[in-house]
């Protein structure tokens, strides 16, 4: 087996397994009593994060000193700031010798956590643009009837 299909094989698998967990998580038993409640302040809150780009070392391992990139996400300071349930603590095996790894912990952030939160700030942009629409019409319908009056 090459290292190229041994690569796409491991990103299929921790894909899948990404999937899976997301809609694991989304299951509710009839059983249960869930109280939903409305996403306030969406907007504002998606406005103070602060996208970038990440480019670090790996300083481990057969990659040791290679750039590693991840093209997009958060800083880990300003999730935690903005959305603090978003930032969980994790433990990984980083292995050290053929048949030894060493824990550590790290932090890590719920991505997928984010997506009800951009779909409400984007149903507070959508009502705030036809808000704007409203006021654009009426402001027009004024315009027009200010016109027929001055003739």
């Amino acid at each position: 087996m090459s290292a190229k299909y041994t690569g796409k094989r491991i990103q299929f698998i921790v894909l899948s397994f990404v999937i899976c967990g997301f809609s694991f998580a989304q299951h509710v038993p009839e059983e249960t009593k869930v109280t939903y409640r409305d996403i306030d302040h969406a907007l504002l809150k998606v406005a103070q994060l602060e996208p970038k780009t990440f480019d670090y070392a790996a300083n481990k391992g057969r990659h040791e000193g290679s750039i590693v990139r991840q093209p997009y996400g958060f800083a880990l300071e300003n999730m935690r700031e903005v959305f603090p349930a978003l930032v969980s603590q994790t433990t990984v095996a980083d292995r050290v010798g053929k048949n030894l790894y060493r824990k550590r912990s790290m932090l890590t952030v719920n991505d997928a956590g984010l997506i009800p939160v951009l779909v409400a700030s984007i149903h507070e942009l959508h009502a705030e643009i036809e808000k704007l629409k409203a006021e654009i019409t009426e402001l027009k319908a004024d315009a027009v009837s200010n016109v027929r009056r001055e003739k």
